[in-house]
């Protein structure tokens, strides 16, 4: 059996791009926090060299990343929290004969399917260090048999690279930065690249790609939709037409467009403000000592 398709180069560079925006706004606001709320002494943090207006502009900046902390925290805790519960809600209408089954007629999968009594469409992976795949009994009579096996692979893929606990690294560290507009398109990206990547899984592994061409045309017609914001990769129509684009063209490289030339603009000049803000903060001759001398 073919193994995980590895990140494109694309993904790696959002997931970095993100990481480092967001890295870094939490840099200043544990430096902002040690300098308002405890006696820590940074000597090389100072607002000593600020105008009264720019000391107000400081104490605002901290007030800001405390609404920022107070916000962040809860809404990650409540995702934990919301995830763990869909979970408990999944498993506790499984259907144990059908799992069984299932599992034995796709060994691939690692008994990593679950199977729960569900009129609806429902197939997903959820979990952060042990994700498993979630399907419901619909599935089973909604698709044949290669199409079924489409599905599971495609889930599959996200159980192998983690995608439920990456999806939520990188949905939390948009959020720090939800202040720079360009996040959210590089979230969007790294998303649809996970599924396209999960998809070509699949392809590959079967060696075709019109059992997963079905699926995607079956899905459009039944409207499916994401089921709430649960840490989890679900099978849905979310990114169809890229989806469909990659079928097609199964060699070929999906572009999904990320900047556009204002949000770009827009962006560098609010992290750039952001960073001068800071750097406003830090004591002169520090700045003078590391870097001229």
């Amino acid at each position: 059996m073919k193994t995980k398709i590895n990140p494109s180069f694309g993904m790696i560079v959002a997931f970095i791009v993100v990481s480092v925006f967001s890295l870094s706004v939490v840099f200043q606001m544990i430096i902002y926090f040690l300098h308002h709320f405890t006696n820590i002494m940074l000597p090389w943090f100072t607002m000593s060299n600020m105008s009264e207006h720019q000391s107000v502009l400081g104490t605002s900046i901290t007030i800001g990343f405390s609404l920022l902390f107070l916000r962040l925290v809860p809404l990650s805790l409540w995702k934990i929290y919301r995830t763990l519960q869909f979970r408990r809600e999944m498993l506790a209408q499984i259907d144990n004969e059908l799992t069984t089954t299932i599992n034995t007629k796709y060994p691939n999968c690692n008994n990593k399917v679950i199977v729960i009594r569900e009129a609806n469409f429902k197939a997903l992976t959820i979990g952060f260090f042990k994700p498993i795949i979630i399907i419901s009994s619909q599935v089973l009579h909604d698709f044949n048999k290669q199409e079924l096996e489409s599905i599971l692979l495609h889930e599959y893929h996200h159980v192998l690279m983690r995608d439920p606990l990456k999806k939520y690294i990188v949905d939390v560290m948009a959020e720090i930065v939800f202040f720079v507009p360009i996040m959210k398109r590089i979230t969007g990206f790294y998303h649809a690249k996970a599924e396209l990547l999960a998809d070509r899984y699949a392809i590959q592994t079967m060696n075709t790609s019109e059992p997963l061409g079905f699926v995607i045309l079956k899905l459009a017609k039944l409207h499916v939709t994401k089921t709430d914001s649960h840490i989890l990769s679900q099978f849905t129509e979310t990114t169809n037409n890229y989806r469909i684009r990659q079928i097609l063209e199964p060699d070929g490289q999906i572009q999904i467009p990320i900047w556009k030339p204002r949000t770009v603009l827009i962006s560098l000049a609010t992290f750039s403000l952001n960073t001068l803000l800071f750097i406003s903060c830090v004591s002169s001759s520090f700045l003078l000592h590391k870097f001229l001398f």
